[in-house]
């Protein structure tokens, strides 16, 4: 077997398997190895490994499976079927051997996770634009301010000087003590009050982070509901046709 299939004998050894791959889609398949149907699927599942190396897939024979406690019990109504996991959460459950469903389905769980992604890359990357432009901003608007005020005071002085030459020492003096010099204090509050404001960007983009996880939850769910209702369906068709 590959680096990225395993094989559970018992209930712990199934969930730890689950929680250490939980940032990876993790496929379980029940069968019984002794059938003829058991040995063929279990061939199939290896190869479907291999196509699908950034997941994680897990063998479990039903047959020598030992659950003391409960902890995942085991459906034997059906000989076999697929469980697929990811972030722990049960999001997708395929009754029968059809191994095509299952392919389809982990396709389309995948594309769900990397537009996610996809999403969460561009909200970081539009926040931390704004977070620039608004320091940017600041900085502009400081040196302007800064300019003009030192413009004023040069037309001051030379009014002063031509006013009254023996004053020139006291009055360059007393226009000196009207330049506006931030203190270290004062700097070190512009700084705090730039830091608060960047922190308060990061904790809107974990609040979006987690919103966007639910959300992914909730989607997750819908596409399990929708699974369910195809084969009651396809199962209500099946019955019709028969009677």
């Amino acid at each position: 077997m590959s680096n990225n299939i395993n094989q559970a004998v018992n209930a712990k050894g199934l969930i730890d398997l689950v929680n250490i791959n939980q940032k990876k889609v993790t496929t379980i398949l029940f069968t019984d190895a002794k059938t003829n149907e058991g040995k063929g699927i279990k061939k199939i599942f290896i190869k479907l490994s291999k196509n699908f190396s950034d997941c994680f897939f897990i063998f479990v024979d039903k047959s020598k499976f030992i659950d003391t406690d409960g902890q995942m019990s085991i459906n034997h109504k059906i000989n076999t079927y697929f469980l697929i996991f990811f972030n722990t959460q049960k999001v997708s459950v395929i009754e029968g051997p059809d191994i095509g469903v299952c392919e389809r389905n982990i396709n389309h769980i995948l594309k769900m996770i990397h537009d996610a992604n996809n999403q969460e890359q561009n909200n970081d990357t539009t926040d931390n634009k704004e977070i620039l432009s608004e320091e940017e901003s600041h900085d502009t608007s400081s040196n302007d301010s800064h300019h003009k005020k030192h413009k004023k005071h040069k037309k001051h002085k030379k009014h002063k000087k031509d006013d009254d030459t023996s004053s020139n020492d006291s009055t360059s003096n007393e226009n000196k003590s009207q330049e506006v010099e931030l203190s270290p204090q004062q700097k070190m509050q512009i700084f705090k009050m730039q830091k608060m404001k960047r922190m308060q960007k990061l904790q809107q983009l974990k609040m979006l982070e987690n919103y966007e996880k639910k959300l992914m939850s909730q989607q997750m769910n819908v596409i399990n509901y929708l699974f369910e209702m195809a084969k009651k369906k396809k199962r209500y068709e099946n019955d019709s046709d028969e009677d």
